[in-house]
């Protein structure tokens, strides 16, 4: 979602220069600029859709990776208070003990 919202900035902001080069009094610059600039807007919005794809997959294996690191943190989490309190059950019972406050 990033990558097309980005394309479609440079590319309002680029179509947005080409209608503001109208303006300028010469007229060979004015064409190069209005040319230039459609073309370099149409570039960044093709390749920003082309582009959606992959960077849509990595940021869903990005979103996986933190989910994984979340649930490994918990894993240590309950190793560690299970050696604390020297037994699966008295780490249980420790849990039942803070959800029924």
């Amino acid at each position: 979602m990033i990558a097309l919202l980005i394309g479609l900035i440079l590319t309002a902001s680029l179509a947005g220069l080409a209608f503001i080069a109208r303006y300028h009094p010469i007229p060979a610059i004015r064409r190069w600029l209005q040319v230039g600039c459609a073309v370099a807007a149409v570039t960044v919005l093709v390749t920003s859709l082309l582009l959606y794809p992959a960077v849509n997959v990595w940021q869903q294996y990005q979103a996986g990776q933190a989910a994984a690191s979340k649930h490994d943190l918990e894993r240590i989490r309950a190793e560690h208070m299970i050696a604390v309190f020297g037994s699966p059950q008295a780490y249980i019972e420790y849990l039942k003990a803070i959800r029924s406050e």
